[in-house]
């Protein structure tokens, strides 16, 4: 394990897991940097996070990587088992009903079990040795090697922050399970039995969607996180877990949090950080606009759309082939509009899976971030996408792709957000969006009241100094620090 170097500030650190959460941690940790009164620390804990410790370097944030101590200590204690069952990692993955089967659930636990043993043994040392004043997590309802990496801040006595930054929606978590036995409690799907012991046991992990009862993990995985004290209590929403404190930047969210059971105590109003470069473009937008041009050559043309390209198959919702056909009469109705057109990928998303559908359609694939750009469109396109919010704030109208038909709060009866189910409705809203020369006046009307509502400033970095800060203790602080904040029980 390679030391982070040693700082007189205090420490806050940050635990990415995945290509998404990378994005939202290291713009937080560059942020603490700037303001020069936290050291930010970034824990990179598997071979794909180790991968961005080079952007790390570049930025000066110091990185502690933990990929190699964890993999050997999974490989330590996994034993033969562990072998056996890494080799089937393919077989289970086509065949949900046998990777999930009574007799490969029971060895799947064991296996699981000593997996978050292991790492939990890596990240308490770690932590013990770092002794941060807080940790910022992607959440609290996740699986290896989250569960592990909160068990031992917690154990350990560090304040937890969950820096999510998502929507209190369970409907949208809910759909990713629809159609695989290991979630479901519905008869008609011949589930594994031991899902109905595990409903009965842990009646909080259960959700009742439209599509019928689930578990929101499969039932080996829940006894597993149970058994070491890593089960969310309530994981259908992001705060119900060891969180101590939530990162909230909407008084609407806000209430969605509570009304899923979320502990108000828990939530802590700083704005979005993400939004303070969003703020930054929109105050330029017009320049924006024109380096966009004339970086992706495109013409000058009246309208700009941005396109944020769903990641359905990314996300397990459906099947890659299946999800580009689709995504083909989308792509064409963007190319025939007669605006430029830029495509936003999502960090999950791989360029050479879209490109050819843009290549067809004569639409850009972006490199920039959406945040980057987004303010300069006059029109933006997506599915289900929480950026849907981001447009709203800059009164960009938005066209929704509902084509799974579940809609949430951003997006059913919104002013400026146009929700269409087929290429053939979308082509036509389309049509009618590029020929308008204004925009509803009640939209903008709205969008201002939300940039007021939601602290859109570019000053939610400088909140969220402020609360870490407040969590440094007594002894630690200098005396223009403010005092911490009163922590919330863990669950």
């Amino acid at each position: 394990m390679k030391s982070a170097p040693h700082s007189n500030l205090p420490t806050v650190a940050l635990f990415p897991r995945h290509a998404t959460s990378w994005v939202k941690l290291f713009d937080l940790a560059c942020m603490l940097r700037e303001g020069q009164k936290i050291r930010p620390v970034m824990i990179l804990p598997t071979p794909d996070m180790s991968g961005y410790a080079v952007l790390c370097s570049d930025e000066k944030i110091e990185t502690i990587d933990l990929s190699t101590a964890r993999e050997a200590e999974i490989a330590k204690s996994g034993g033969l088992l562990r072998a056996i069952l890494a080799r089937l990692d393919n077989l289970f993955a086509r065949h949900d009903r046998i990777a999930n089967c009574l007799p490969v659930s029971l060895l799947r636990f064991v296996d699981m079990r000593r997996r978050l043993r292991s790492e939990y043994d890596v990240f308490r040392g770690a932590l013990a040795t770092l002794a941060p004043a807080a940790v910022m997590a992607p959440g609290d309802r996740e699986a290896s090697p989250v569960a592990a990496f909160l068990k031992a801040a917690a154990d350990l006595g560090i304040p937890i922050v969950n820096a999510s930054f998502g929507s209190p929606y369970a409907e949208g978590v809910a759909l990713s399970r629809v159609g695989f036995p290991r979630f479901s409690l519905e008869w008609r799907h011949v589930p594994p039995v031991l899902n109905y012991v595990a409903a009965l046991l842990f009646p909080r992990q259960v959700y009742n969607a439209p599509q019928g009862r689930m578990l929101f993990s499969p039932a080996w995985l829940t006894f597993a996180h149970s058994s070491l004290g890593m089960l969310s209590d309530n994981p259908w929403v992001q705060g119900g877990g060891l969180s101590d404190y939530v990162l909230q930047h909407d008084a609407r969210r806000r209430q969605g949090f509570i009304d899923l059971g979320v502990p108000a105590r828990k939530l802590v109003d700083v704005g979005d950080p993400s939004l303070d470069l969003l703020y930054a473009v929109y105050r330029e937008r017009d320049k924006v606009r024109a380096e966009l041009l004339k970086a992706h050559a495109l013409p000058q043309r009246p309208k700009l759309v941005i396109f944020s390209v769903p990641n359905d198959a990314e996300h397990g919702v459906c099947d890659m082939t299946s999800h580009l056909e689709r995504m083909r009469g989308y792509f064409e109705a963007l190319g025939k509009s007669g605006a430029n057109v830029l495509a936003s990928l999502h960090p999950k998303s791989r360029r050479e899976d879209y490109q050819p559908l843009a290549a067809a359609s004569g639409v850009t694939l972006m490199n920039e971030r959406l945040a980057n750009a987004l303010p300069a469109a006059d029109l933006f396109v997506c599915s289900t996408s929480s950026t849907v919010f981001w447009a709203r704030l800059c009164g960009i109208p938005t066209v929704h792709l509902n084509y799974w038909k579940v809609l949430d709060a951003d997006f059913e009866g919104v002013a400026g957000v146009e929700n269409v189910e087929t290429p053939a409705e979308f082509a036509r809203a389309l049509t009618r969006h590029i020929a308008l020369n204004t925009i509803d006046p009640a939209f903008q009307r709205e969008a201002a009241r939300l940039r007021e509502d939601n602290q859109f400033d570019g000053k939610s970095a400088e909140r969220i100094q402020r609360f870490l800060l407040g969590l440094v203790p007594i002894s630690n602080r200098k005396k223009d620090e403010p005092a911490a904040p009163q922590r919330a029980a863990g669950v």
